[in-house]
C-alpha cells in the first residue's frame, strides 16, 4: 500500500504508548523522523527488536572531514546506538582513513556497517572496484556491506535516471 509506512508513523507519533517503532528513520532532516518519544526510547525499542541501530554514513563523513571522527564515534556509542555506518559516498576518504574509522568503531564496541559506491552516479566506481572495497571491509571485520543507493533509486549510486540498475555498474565477473 503506497504511503502506508508514513500513515503508520503518523498514527504512532500521536499514540501516548511507545510499543514499537514503525519505521527505520532514527533521525530525519527536521528531527527524530516523527517519533514522539525521544531518541533514546526510539533507539532502545529498535535494539530490543534485535536491530542494528546506527546514524547514517553521511554524518560520519562530515565528522571525519571536520577532524571529529573520534568524538562522533564516542557520541554515537553514548547515545545508545549499537552500530555505525562507515561510508564515503559524499567525501573523498582515503582507504587508510576508512580503515581507521572501521577499526576505531569496532574498538568502541559498535557493529560496523559499511557502504560502497558514490551518491553521484558520474563518480561511481566500477563493479570491480566496489567488490575490492567490499572484500577489504569484510577483511576488517565489518558486519554488513551495502551498496550506495537511495530509496527513490533515481540517478543515485548504482541506479540510472529511470530507476534501473545501471548496466555498466551492475555487471561484475570475478
Amino acid at each position: 500500500v503506497p504511503h502506508a509506512a508514513r500513515a503508520a508513523g503518523t498514527v504512532c507519533s500521536s499514540n501516548r504508548v511507545a510499543p514499537f517503532v514503525p519505521c527505520h528513520r532514527v533521525v530525519a532532516a527536521g528531527g527524530l523522523g516523527g517519533y514522539a518519544y525521544g531518541l533514546e526510547t526510539k533507539i532502545a525499542r529498535l535494539r530490543e527488536s534485535g536491530c542494528i541501530v546506527y546514524p547514517g554514513g553521511t554524518l560520519l563523513e562530515a565528522s571525519w572531514a571536520a577532524g571529529r571522527l573520534a568524538a562522533f564515534i564516542e557520541r554515537t556509542r553514548d547515545l545508545g546506538f549499537n552500530g555505525i555506518e562507515v561510508s564515503d559516498g559524499t567525501v573523498d576518504m582515503p582507504a587508510d582513513a576508512r580503515r581507521d574509522a572501521i577499526l576505531r568503531a569496532r574498538e568502541a564496541g559498535l557493529c560496523v556497517v559499511t557502504e560502497v559506491g558514490r551518491k553521484d552516479p558520474d563518480r561511481q566506481p566500477t563493479a570491480g572496484e566496489m567488490a575490492e572495497r567490499l572484500r577489504a571491509d569484510l577483511d576488517l571485520g565489518v558486519t554488513w556491506v551495502t551498496i550506495e543507493a537511495r530509496e527513490s533509486g533515481r540517478g543515485t549510486g548504482v541506479f540510472d535516471a529511470k530507476d534501473f540498475p545501471a548496466e555498466k555498474r551492475a555487471a561484475y565477473h570475478d
